[in-house]
């Protein structure tokens, strides 16, 4: 019967989907995403918007005020680093939550086992949604690192070929590269808006912590306050920036040799042994037993 219940409810949900699809025009679409501040969508957003993203966050409309609020609590601050909207996390959160124990008492015939298994079950699928946020996040400000030294080099370009910061700045937004150039291109659009620099660049600072964005911002508001030449600010700032990732990459690959260890003693090596020592051993033991 519980079986039967799940197909049902499934096949019913798949219908209601597809018949929001197909009433749901792409202006609407695109309204209700500039309204969620949907600033992007890559190639990986556009994966998730055709059928998985739309099923988590049915999932996520059909469930009760209260179960949306607990779903959906601790994922709101990882929006700007998403492709997809908070709710498609909460959407999984809450089928990981009911499915996944549903599943171990299933497959354990409702013994005292599954209903062991069952509550650390939830406890582990209400958590990975946050766990893949935060390693989205993670990967969001490596990649913003990771395009500094280049957007840097490209102001100092741009500033030293005679732009004024404007122009530059503008400039070196158009250059860049993965989120950074988001990011740079909506702090001109604040500013374009009537928002001054030192507004437009703490909120950026503030939505993004990124200590060597940080950095570049306050240089280039401190030489614009203290009349000192940009170019040379610009030069000195490109140059320890890049000094401090070659440092950064020096520190990963000291710890390469460590990570490499861990799998070697407990997976390599006792794979090794047993295909050195395996047959011997058998042949032993039937020597033995005989």
């Amino acid at each position: 019967m519980l079986w039967i219940a799940a197909v049902a409810a499934l096949s019913i949900m798949f219908l209601a989907l597809g018949r929001n699809r197909d009433s749901e025009t792409a202006a609407e679409r695109l309204n209700r995403f500039h309204h969620r501040g949907r600033s992007r969508e890559t190639a990986a957003g556009k994966k998730w918007s055709g059928g998985v993203w739309r099923f988590f966050e049915r999932i996520f409309e059909l469930a009760p005020e209260s179960i949306k609020t607990a779903s959906i609590n601790g994922l709101e601050q990882y929006s700007p680093f998403l492709e997809f909207p908070a709710e498609v996390l909460a959407g999984l959160r809450i089928s990981a939550v009911v499915c996944l124990p549903l599943a171990l008492l299933m497959m354990t015939d409702f013994s005292a086992a599954g209903i062991a298994l069952s509550i650390p079950g939830a406890f582990l699928s209400a958590l990975m949604p946050r766990v893949i946020a935060s390693r989205r996040q993670c990967s969001f400000f490596y990649e913003i690192r990771r395009a500094l030294p280049n957007t840097a080099d490209i102001l100092y370009s741009l500033v030293l070929g005679g732009k004024n910061l404007d122009q530059a700045f503008k400039g070196a937004a158009e250059l860049s590269t993965g989120p950074l150039k988001d990011i740079l291109s909506t702090a001109i659009s604040e500013m374009e808006l009537g928002a001054s620099k030192e507004e437009s660049f703490d909120r950026l600072a503030g939505r993004y912590p990124v200590p060597q964005l940080s950095s570049l911002l306050r240089s280039i508001l401190e030489a614009e306050k203290r009349g000192l030449e940009l170019s040379e600010t610009l030069k000195v700032y490109s140059r320890e920036l890049r000094m401090r990732h070659r440092d950064e990459l020096r520190v990963r690959v000291a710890k390469a040799p460590l990570k490499i260890l861990i799998p070697l003693v407990f997976l390599i090596l006792p794979s090794a042994i047993l295909l050195a020592l395996g047959p011997t051993l058998l042949s032993t033991f039937s020597q033995l037993m005989k």
